[in-house]
């Protein structure tokens, strides 16, 4: 029964994988779609110059592996030049916080006082603002403070990245994901975005490394309860999670116990973090806020402003009725396209700031002059052309690796299932939830897994060719 039913989701998982996959690379190919500074999504055309970006994505991956193969593949060498590389950034553009990040800061180091009610509306934020404020007080009230532990948590996502990428004997991951821009320049980006990564991907590591005992399900149970903490789609992980122990390890109890105190110590944390901050539920934001701008029509589901306490189920069927199937359909496929096919993961506005951003300098040089004139900055352009090109060539590569992974041992199958599941689940949470291609960061690992999976493919054909 469980052998028909892994079968069966498997394969349903793979065919929406592949579609999805296949599906970005084939608009990408043809199209764009872009990030407009005022905050909201668009779609372009096919440019020429964009060939000589993926040429040049291509030669940066190509001289990082090569680097790699020189060091004989030494993963502390990538996390220095890594490191290296990260606080070249961080110095050379000192973006203040703004938006979220600095409501949340703000209140952080002045004693969780809230006069606008923010974390009322927003208590998800409550765990970030608890985190914020524990190392601005051990640390130093400064934004510098979270910036080095992003480029802390992100050296962590290159280390149990190799680790997971070990379990498939591949030692060339650190080399091929240290390059990414977008997640360098996210380092600015002082929210829970690179946390929540870094948490992520040591879970799937408890989860997947070969060696199983009860401590692996402990950390699992932790990390699983401190992900969700920080953000509500940490639930697809639990889930993800739940399958594969029932699909794959085939240990139903294990299973049980693992969802079953997962969600005690939940409920737990939630009402401490509830009871330190005290936020005014009659404030909170519904679930039928993010729901309802899911469908709005003329941004095809990205944030419109229309964020309210008023919201409520029936609202939401009211305009689902109002829209029709046809043009429901429409906004889900404009809106899963776009997310999945910005590439850049909004990192320009998180890494760069908008229009009015503040940077820490007594005086502007030419960089940071450039990046102020947020329409018209070469430097914000080519590098928002390269991020596209990166991530253009790595999802061609995943797709190689998703495929290849379908035709490979049975061993492989099973353990990059559980990548599939998350996929899935982001894909299908996002049909009818507000987007941003920033809620998918976390997936970046996902998609280097698969790419780097499809990367060796390569490589072992060229050796049979010789």
């Amino acid at each position: 029964m469980i052998d028909r039913c892994e079968k069966i989701i498997n394969g349903t998982a793979f065919t929406i994988c592949v579609l999805l996959f296949g599906g970005v690379v084939l608009f990408s190919t043809l199209f764009s779609a872009d990030y407009v500074p005022d905050d909201s999504p668009a779609f372009s055309g096919f440019s020429y110059d964009r060939i000589f970006y993926l040429i040049l994505a291509a030669a940066i991956l190509g001289l990082s592996l090569l680097t790699g193969k020189l060091c004989k593949w030494n993963i502390k060498v990538c996390f220095i030049l890594y490191g290296m590389v990260s606080l070249v950034y961080i110095i050379a553009v000192p973006l203040e916080a703004f938006s979220d990040m600095k409501i949340v800061f703000d209140i952080a180091v002045n004693g969780f006082s809230d006069p606008e009610g923010y974390l009322s509306n927003y208590p998800n934020n409550i765990p970030l603002t608890i985190y914020t404020w524990v190392l601005t007080s051990l640390f130093g009230k400064s934004i510098v403070v979270l910036k080095l532990f992003n480029i802390l948590f992100d050296v962590v996502v290159l280390c149990f990245l190799y680790r997971l990428s070990l379990i498939s004997e591949d030692k060339k991951m650190v080399w091929m994901a240290g390059p990414f821009i977008p997640v360098i320049i996210y380092q600015n980006h002082i929210y829970n975005d690179v946390l929540f990564t870094a948490l992520t991907v040591v879970l799937l590591y408890a989860v997947l490394r070969k060696k199983q005992t009860a401590w692996s399900l402990v950390a699992a149970i932790i990390l699983s309860v401190l992900q969700f903490a920080f953000r509500s789609t940490g639930i697809i992980y639990i889930i993800a999670i739940a399958m594969y122990m029932i699909l794959y390890e085939r240990k139903i109890r294990k299973c049980v116990i693992y969802l079953a105190v997962t969600a005690v110590l939940i409920v737990m944390l939630n009402t401490v973090n509830t009871r330190m901050i005290k936020p005014d539920p009659t404030l909170k934001f519904p679930v039928w806020s993010w729901v309802q701008m899911g469908i709005n029509e003329e941004e095809f589901g990205f944030q419109d402003g229309t964020h309210s306490t008023e919201w409520t189920m029936e609202d939401v069927i009211n305009k689902y009725e109002e829209l029709g199937p046809y043009r429901v359909l429409k906004v889900m496929a404009k809106k899963t396209i776009w997310m999945w096919s910005e590439g850049t993961y909004q990192a320009e506005r998180y890494g760069f700031g908008v229009g009015d951003a503040k940077y820490a300098v007594e005086e502007d040089n030419a960089l940071i002059r450039s990046l102020r004139d947020v329409e018209n900055s070469p430097v914000r352009r080519s590098l928002e052309n390269l991020m596209k090109a990166q991530y253009y060539v790595y999802m061609v590569l995943a797709l190689i690796g998703l495929i290849g992974i379908r035709k490979g041992p049975e061993d492989n199958r099973r353990k990059y299932a559980m990548l599939m599941y998350l996929i899935v689940g982001f894909f299908c949470f996002y049909l009818i939830w507000e987007i941003k291609s920033r809620y998918i960061y976390c997936l970046y690992p996902v998609v280097m897994l698969y790419a780097s999976y499809g990367l060796n493919m390569l490589y072992s054909l060229k050796k049979k060719r010789r």
